[in-house]
């Protein structure tokens, strides 16, 4: 696919010789299909035929060898006595991104191994490193688990500052863990995965003794409910809707106002608790949570007969 970009034989050949030019027809049309202008496509080969020369020059034989110092030391070698300036046309910046370009190439069809990112290490490494392999190894999360863990705990450690050190998280107090924790829980949008995520984290550092006790008590429960839908451990007919007074067979409610009164009323019957209340011309009817569901009344309102 050089042919697309140029027709003179000597040009062709000086491509395809050395290191590099096996790849250069696979590159060529590489760049033709994502697009690249006429002469855009010419300047980036140019230069990446003239960064082949010099690794010619360098003698080096293998692909896998190729990386940012040999990039470097091209740039030093061909394009040090121009000028760079910080605006418009910058022939060291147009290599750099030439080979870039080409080194992206050889990374997709695998003839150049990825570059490995450079690790950073943070003061809290000591704790979240062996932590993440106890969630991979022993507790065996994917990977996807694992990933937000960390982001929840690196939250966590960031926020807490040198308290995250080795020797000042295993002297903290509740206090000081309550409070990261509720500032933590206030500004994420997720609490409910966070404040799992935290429940665990503390339990294991309790479990391996960095801490002084176990903080996992300290993270409140996050409580939601859906419309119609009963408090944890409530269900079925153990509960009543009760909204208010009826006030006849002609009243109609514009809304069922919960009420939550003792665990059994003074005549022996269940719980009153607000399960939602359905509303038919005229009737006001009580519904439990099955009669919701099945879309049957459970009973009328007392003192209405029937």
């Amino acid at each position: 696919m050089l042919e697309f970009w140029f027709k003179e034989k000597r040009t062709l050949v000086d491509f395809r010789r050395g290191l590099l030019g096996p790849h250069f027809d696979g590159f060529a049309a590489y760049l033709q299909a994502k697009g690249y202008a006429h002469h855009t496509g010419c300047e980036l080969l140019a230069k990446c035929c003239q960064f082949n020369g010099f690794l010619l020059e360098q003698r080096v034989s293998r692909c896998d060898q190729l990386g940012e110092p040999h990039l470097g030391a091209f740039l030093r070698a061909y394009f040090a006595h121009l000028p760079n300036p910080a605006r418009g046309y910058s022939p060291s910046q147009t290599a750099r991104r030439a080979v870039k370009h080409l080194f992206d190439y050889l990374i997709q069809i695998k003839v150049l191994a990825p570059p490995k990112a450079e690790r950073i290490v943070k003061p809290f490494d000591w704790l979240l490193e062996p932590y993440t392999r106890h969630l991979r190894v022993e507790c065996q999360f994917s990977e996807v688990t694992i990933k937000r863990c960390r982001v929840h705990l690196s939250s966590l450690l960031e926020a807490m500052g040198q308290s995250g050190q080795r020797k000042r998280f295993q002297a903290l107090k509740a206090a000081t863990v309550e409070g990261f924790v509720k500032e933590l829980l206030q500004k994420s949008t997720d609490p409910d995965g966070l404040a799992g995520t935290l429940r665990r984290f503390f339990r294991y550092c309790a479990s391996r003794r960095h801490t002084p006790a176990d903080f996992s008590g300290l993270v409140p429960s996050i409580r939601r409910y859906r419309h119609a839908s009963l408090p944890k451990g409530l269900g079925g007919r153990s509960c009543w809707t009760r909204p208010g007074e009826c006030r006849g067979a002609n009243h109609v409610s514009k809304r069922a106002l919960p009420f939550f009164g003792p665990p059994h009323n003074q005549t022996g019957g269940p719980p009153l608790l607000t399960a939602g209340v359905r509303l038919n011309r005229g009737l006001e009817t009580f519904w439990d949570e099955d009669s919701l569901i099945s879309g049957r009344p459970w009973g009328r309102c007392p003192g209405e007969g029937g």
